[in-house]
Order: C-alpha cells, then sequence, then structure tokens
C-alpha cells in the first residue's frame, strides 16, 4: 500500500512540475500574455494598464487552509504606492454610483495580514455595477470558495473585459477610469486522476438575474472576450483541450 501511494505521489509531482515554468505558485502554469505591468503582491499576482487605469487580471492558488470561516472586517481601499505617482488612484478618483471590486477578493486573501492589506490595494480593483458585485458576483465567489474547500485547492483568475471595438471607451470618475463591459473568472484544478481541467464564467457589468450556471463558458470563449492567453506553460495541444469546453464541477452535471 505504501509503494502504490509513493507511486502515486511521484507520479503527481513529475505531472505538475512538467508544466510549472515559474517559482511563484499564484502564477504556476505562466502568467496571462496580453498586456500590462506585472505586479506580484502578497497572495496574488496582477497586471495593471495605466491607460485603462484598471488591472487586466488577477491570479493566485486558493488553498483549502487559506479560506476563512469569518467574514473580513470592511477595511479601506488605498492607493498602491508601488506603482509611479503619475499612474496612482486614489479613492476620490472612483465615482460612487459604482462598487469598487477588487479582482483577487479580500476574502480569499483574509488568511494573511499582508495579502489582504494588498488586496484592498486600488490597483486590484475595477469598476463593477453594484446590482453585479452585490449579487451573481457575490455569489460566484462563494461558490469558488465552497469548491475550493471540497476540492482542496484550485488556481483562480479573475479580470475585466473591455470593449476594445468601441471607438471611444466609456470612463468614469474624475481620473476617467475605463469601466468593463464585463468581467470573468477562470478555474484550474486537478481531477482525483491528475488531469487539469478548467471551467470559465462570464458576466456582463449588470445585474445578472439567471442562474449561476447559465453564465459559464469555456476559456477558449473569455480569450475570445478578452484578448488575453491563460496558462500559456501547458503544451498547445493540452490548452486545447482544457480550454475547449466548459467542465462543470460546480452544479454536478
Amino acid at each position: 500500500m505504501k509503494l502504490k501511494t509513493t507511486v502515486i505521489i511521484i507520479f503527481a509531482s513529475l505531472l505538475f512540475s512538467a508544466y510549472s515554468t515559474v517559482d511563484n505558485d499564484n502564477i504556476r502554469f505562466g502568467a496571462p500574455r496580453g498586456g500590462g505591468v506585472i505586479i506580484v503582491k502578497n497572495g496574488f499576482v496582477i497586471s495593471y494598464d495605466k491607460l485603462l487605469k484598471s488591472p487586466l487580471w488577477s491570479s493566485y492558488h486558493l488553498k483549502k487552509e487559506n479560506i476563512s470561516a469569518a467574514p473580513n472586517k470592511p477595511g479601506a481601499f488605498l492607493a498602491d504606492n508601488s506603482l509611479k505617482a503619475a499612474d496612482r488612484l486614489s479613492r476620490g478618483d472612483y465615482p460612487s454610483y459604482y462598487e469598487k471590486c477588487p479582482m483577487a477578493p479580500v476574502r480569499d486573501m483574509a488568511y494573511d495580514k499582508k495579502a489582504c492589506s494588498d488586496a484592498f490595494k486600488l490597483s486590484n480593483v475595477c469598476l463593477m455595477s453594484p446590482g453585479l458585485k452585490n449579487g451573481k458576483w457575490k455569489e460566484l465567489e462563494g461558490k469558488v470558495r465552497d469548491f475550493v474547500e471540497a476540492r482542496g485547492g484550485a488556481w483562480i483568475v479573475t479580470g475585466p473585459v473591455f470593449d476594445h471595438t468601441a471607438k471611444k471607451q466609456k470612463r468614469a470618475g474624475k481620473a476617467g477610469i475605463v469601466v468593463a463591459k464585463g468581467f470573468f473568472k477562470i478555474i484550474l484544478y486537478q481531477t482525483k486522476d491528475y488531469a487539469f481541467r478548467t471551467a470559465g464564467f462570464y458576466m456582463d457589468n449588470t445585474a445578472c438575474p439567471e442562474p449561476l450556471s447559465s453564465y459559464m463558458t469555456s476559456v477558449a470563449d473569455i480569450e475570445a472576450k478578452s484578448g488575453l492567453v491563460f496558462f500559456p506553460s501547458f503544451p498547445p495541444d493540452v490548452q486545447v483541450i482544457m480550454k475547449k469546453s466548459a467542465a462543470d464541477p460546480f452544479f454536478g452535471k
């Protein structure tokens, strides 16, 4: 029995390391490609676009043991001093009719004081409609935490989708922050037989009244919408299989 268990562990380690090209576990399978300046934070990694005044994505490895059972205490969003002064935003730059939505959720970073503090940096924040943030998006974040508690861990990539075909981007606030037309969330996980699978969600930046399952989509669809390329460290043939369909580990289908 010990020999069999050892062989399985070694096999899993080899499979895992074959696709691992960076030391930062939060972007273990490669940082998403598609622009912005990559900023390494405590607990997560983001890519920030100074022209859009917004993160393009956040990525982190969410582990079961790091999920806090208690809700976060309210905190204050603060300027990110790691950015150049000219690129830095303050709370006054954000209009009150949008919610400040962290792409790396504060709740997911509550296990560590520094990670939680970094989640409150405005470089991690997008403008989101109140109807989405307090409704279906909140439900999705909770569903992801439930999934991780059941499975043990997953890699989560979250970000906005901008309307790059528009002649003029929608902007808001004193700083002219570009407002996303929608948001995505991708979950990368391993099955019991150590195969990698993905689940994707996309929601328009408005109140979304449909059941959560109706917002599931493939990673390939999210790539087409966002212009980003996810998990580039996987071999091309593996990426095609992982990204072409929406795996559904959430709703028992």
